[in-house]
């Protein structure tokens, strides 16, 4: 995704509504800009500052399909496991519910539709809807930043550690740039989606088939 592109689009979740865990987000370095719409964290708050909230009955976040995929590092203190995990693009709102006796930490990257796969040069069709183990798609490459993720304790130095992955990802293969989808998505963020596929297809001479 270029540059300019990452300005007109942001994704907007349903996240940080619920009182017992904290959401907040950062934004990516230059670099990483055009493919990297933020970093963000999603943990428990402490008891003291549960206390002092206003509850909501419902404890339950809804994720709207935008076009990203996400990389999320989950921690589980009571299991004392964690796992690093490629989220795919998904067509349809998914609601995820908080257990309270269940607490769970989650860190992630939110890729920019098109980014993943400038960066890791995977194929992300496959992984559509779906929650894949990092290690199966990047085998040998991301033990070390699951370490990395596990012992930062700030969402600055899990972020960190998430940059330098990429950037590294950035330097060895260097990022494919692909000016069709490029073309589509500034017409789709133009035109607040509001353009049919039979209108992108004609603009870019492609067969809306």
């Amino acid at each position: 995704m270029h540059a300019k592109l990452s300005s007109l689009f942001r994704p907007i979740q349903g996240n940080g509504r619920v009182t017992s865990y904290r959401y907040v987000e950062r934004s990516a370095s230059p670099l990483l800009r055009p493919y990297v719409s933020c970093y963000w964290m999603s943990e428990p708050v402490t008891l003291l500052e549960r206390a002092s909230s206003i509850h909501t009955a419902a404890q339950i976040d809804r994720v709207l399909p935008d076009g990203c995929t996400d990389i999320i590092f989950t921690y589980s203190p009571l299991q004392d496991r964690y796992s690093l995990r490629l989220i795919g693009a998904f067509t349809d709102p998914f609601a995820i519910v908080y257990e309270e006796d269940s607490p769970i930490h989650h860190f992630g990257v939110r890729f920019f539709p098109g980014g993943a796969f400038s960066l890791l040069q995977t194929a992300m069709a496959e992984f559509g809807g779906s929650s894949t183990d990092l290690e199966l798609i990047l085998p040998g490459s991301v033990q070390r930043l699951c370490e990395r993720l596990f012992a930062g304790r700030s969402l600055d130095e899990k972020t960190k550690a998430m940059e330098e992955f990429l950037l590294s990802c950035l330097r060895e293969h260097g990022a494919v740039q692909d000016d069709v989808m490029a073309n589509l998505l500034y017409r789709i963020f133009e035109s607040g989606g509001k353009m049919t596929v039979r209108e992108l297809a004609k603009a870019e001479y492609l067969s809306a088939i």
